[in-house]
Parts: structure tokens; C-alpha cells; sequence
């Protein structure tokens, strides 16, 4: 039976705790849920090593008591305004004579595509197909069993200030356990709360926290853009919950300089401001789109608790992994695999 472990979404005011764990058909098994008041975090980053290792220490320790299970391995989530996208582009030569493309053949385009030369202090969060082409034939989702000479994929990597990975890693190793991945919760909250429908036809998330805000854009299931910006829930929204038009504006004049605002449809909000209805017909007002809150998506077979809302963010943190989990199954045969090392060898030699 495989082990427990354990996702935190850390950026709201309150963090997100579910322990889970791998079925062998790949799924996970959800084990429990918890919450926690966040300190140490700031903006998304950690500002106190100490309050937020005590934070991660915390909420594992009700976790671990909640489940009665031993939990060692934590995926915690991560934002930044250091964040942007790097378009990438990589290319395979299959044959000179043309040959079927194999799933091996897909994953070393994806690694010439993800390679990277990036300034000091910066590293890769994560690594997104776009599409891919054929002998120059564009968008292409997914050329096994296409024949060709050539295979191209374009890719949007997630790039962040180093230290914010360094520094999140440091906080988990410190609370006594290990850091088995980072992800951006920007991503997190738009797998568990956008259904596909809505990343196809052109939508944008807007993951609004207390002190900072998270915009994506997605049309044809890509991510166009992304942003991550110092301006939260607590500055849009005044104390008596009216919205605060100065900051408001300044918000929308940001969202409309985003590659891909001619694509969007409508507006999904999650986070902070996702508790205050007040917020949905300013918004809609100044943006001239159609502004709703989103909700937490079910998957078949779930048992969420009543609060699921609260827990979106480490719901789509298992959706990300699982997903990727998945993409690296090997679904080679054999015999194509032989067949394809024959016509390499003759490539090469005659």
C-alpha cells in the first residue's frame, strides 16, 4: 500500500491541509482535510522562516492526528510577482525517409523544449505544452501515431525567482519533513475550479487573496498569460465590504494589458474575495465581461467536507499531480519501439 502524504495550499489567509494517497491504477485516495491559520507568509513568499515552518508543522501534526496515518512526503503550493511565462520551442528529427511518432518520441521533443537558458537567481516552476507540429503542420495536440519527418512543440514555462522555491523547501525540511514538489497555485485553483468547457472557449481566473492577486488566461485549454500582482482582496474591498474603484481600475488596467484579454469570455473569481458577493457587479461593470465566483468542481466518487470551497486550492494541487502522474505512463509496444530503432539505424548508416 503506498504511503500518505500530504499537499498544502499556504497562500490565502488560512492554509489548506489534505493528506492523501496513490491508488494502483494511478488515482488518489482522499484521507483528510484540515485548515490552519497561515503565518510567516507573505504575498506568497516566505517573510519568517520560523512562523511559517511552525505554520507546516502545525498543520501536518492535525493531519497526521485527524488520519492516524505517518505522514512524511508534502507538496506545498507557490506565488510570486516574480513569475512569468517563457515561451520555449523544440524539435525532433524522426527519419529522413518518415516514420510513425512513438510516446518516446513525444517526450524527448517535450525535453529539448524545456531546456532553458535562464539568468542567474531564476528556475523553472513548470514546463507546459502548447501544441505541436508535424512537418511544420501547427496545433497539434497529440501526434502519437501521426507519420513524419519532423516533430515541433511549442511550450509556456513557468519561471520564478529561485528563492522562493529555496526558502519553501527550507520551511518543509525544517518542520522535520520532505519536500516532494512545488507547485504554482495559480495552476492548482484553475484545474479545480475551471471545467474544461470553460478553459476552451476563453476564460480568466482570478485567484484574489487578502494581499495578493493571481490572473491566467486560458483559451483553446492553454495558459496564454499569466500574472501575480501586489494588490489583494484587503485593497479592493474596503472593511464595510463596498469595493474600493481606485483599486479596482488599477486591477482591470492590469488585466487588460494581458496577452489574451480579446480571448476572454468571462471572469471566474476564487480566493479571499470569493466571500463577498458585493465584489461580482462592480467587477463586471468595469471589466464589460461577465464576473461569477467559482466553485469547487466534484470528481466522481469524492467526499469533500461542507467547507470544500476552502480547500480548491490543494483539491487542484492532486488534480496537477495526478495529471502529471498519468502523462508519464509509458504507452510504448515492443514491436514499434524495435521497428523504430531499425529505421534509426538505417538513418544512420545508410
Amino acid at each position: 500500500m503506498s504511503r500518505t502524504f500530504a499537499v498544502l495550499d499556504l497562500k490565502c489567509k488560512d492554509i489548506s491541509g489534505v493528506a492523501a494517497r496513490w491508488a494502483r491504477n494511478g488515482a488518489y485516495f482522499l484521507e483528510g482535510f484540515t485548515m490552519s491559520r497561515s503565518r510567516g507568509i507573505h504575498r506568497g513568499v516566505i517573510t519568517d522562516i520560523a512562523s511559517a515552518t511552525d505554520s507546516i508543522s502545525h498543520i501536518l501534526g492535525k493531519l497526521k492526528k485527524k488520519t492516524g496515518k505517518k505522514i512524511q512526503d508534502v507538496y506545498v503550493s507557490a506565488s510570486s510577482n516574480s513569475l512569468k511565462i517563457v515561451q520555449s520551442r523544440g524539435t525532433v528529427l524522426l527519419s529522413k525517409y518518415g516514420r510513425e511518432i512513438f510516446q518516446s518520441d513525444i517526450e524527448k521533443c517535450v525535453r529539448i523544449g524545456s531546456i532553458l537558458k535562464l539568468p542567474h537567481g531564476r528556475a523553472p516552476l513548470h514546463k507546459m505544452v502548447k501544441d505541436f507540429s508535424v512537418d511544420g503542420e501547427n496545433g497539434i495536440k497529440n501526434p502519437a501515431g501521426l507519420e513524419g519527418v519532423k516533430l515541433g512543440v511549442d511550450m509556456n514555462v513557468l519561471v520564478v525567482d529561485s528563492s522562493v522555491i529555496r526558502n519553501l523547501t527550507k520551511s518543509i525540511a525544517l518542520a522535520g519533513f520532505s519536500a516532494s514538489g512545488v507547485i504554482f497555485s495559480g495552476i492548482a485553483y484553475a484545474k479545480r475550479a475551471l471545467a474544461e468547457a470553460a478553459t476552451d472557449k476563453g476564460v480568466m481566473l482570478l485567484n484574489m487573496c487578502k494581499d495578493l492577486t493571481e490572473a491566467m488566461i486560458y483559451h483553446k485549454r492553454n495558459l496564454l498569460d499569466c500574472k501575480v500582482f501586489r494588490l489583494g482582496s484587503e485593497d479592493i474591498i474596503s472593511a464595510n465590504g463596498s469595493l474600493d474603484h481606485a483599486s479596482a481600475n488599477r486591477l482591470i488596467l492590469v488585466l487588460r494589458s494581458m496577452a489574451g484579454w480579446d480571448k476572454v469570455r468571462e471572469i471566474v473569481i476564487t480566493g479571499d474575495a470569493a466571500q463577498n458577493e458585493g465584489i461580482l457587479e462592480p467587477m463586471q461593470t468595469l471589466s464589460s465581461h461577465p464576473v461569477r465566483f467559482g466553485f469547487c468542481l466534484v470528481r466522481p466518487y469524492e467526499e469533500l467536507p461542507a467547507e470544500r470551497a476552502a480547500h480548491i486550492g490543494s483539491l487542484g494541487m492532486l488534480d496537477y499531480l495526478y495529471e502529471t502522474k498519468k502523462g508519464r505512463r509509458m504507452e510504448g509496444n515492443l514491436f514499434k519501439q524495435t521497428f523504430s530503432k531499425t529505421l534509426s539505424f538505417l538513418d544512420k548508416y545508410f
